[in-house]
């Protein structure tokens, strides 16, 4: 991983993490419930297995959920474009069952973002670091530092 990367996937980061504020005021207004609930329920999980998930979820779904299926797509399509949103869709539904219809589209809006930053560096390093990053601010940094605030 270069320096490069690392920037890029702080970057994203940053920008993905302004996408759940942005969409947090929508999603309530539709009625419908944030990541917030999702993330309630990660807290009853050890810590030590909360660790073990952001960094599984972080590699796997990267490679899983973006950079193979993109290529693969992408080698049977030759359409970049094509391939990268035929591959969000299935990712953004498959979150649907633990993050509700709600968690869902804010999770899409900030897999735009992921999906965008691998096309734009075909590089999964970047994004496994982004998804990383995200997922240990939802699910390790915010609930020690709000424990009391949660149910």
């Amino acid at each position: 991983m270069s320096w490069r990367d690392v920037l890029w996937g702080v970057v994203g980061f940053i920008v993905g993490a302004f996408s759940f504020m942005l969409t947090t005021p929508l999603v309530t207004a539709l009625g419908l419930g944030t990541t917030s609930g999702g993330i309630s329920q990660l807290t009853q999980i050890p810590l030590a297995l909360r660790i073990g998930i952001v960094l599984t979820a972080g590699i796997i779904e990267e490679i899983l959920s973006r950079g193979y299926p993109i290529e693969r797509l992408y080698g049977l399509t030759n359409r970049l474009g094509l391939s990268a949103l035929i591959v969000h869709v299935a990712f953004v539904l498959l979150h649907i069952p633990f993050w509700g219809l709600g968690g869902t589209v804010q999770i899409g809006v900030w897999s735009i973002v992921i999906t965008a930053l691998y096309v734009k560096r075909r590089n999964l390093l970047a994004c496994m670091l982004m998804h990383i990053l995200n997922d240990a601010y939802a699910f390790i940094l915010l609930p020690t530092l709000f424990a009391h605030y949660l149910p």
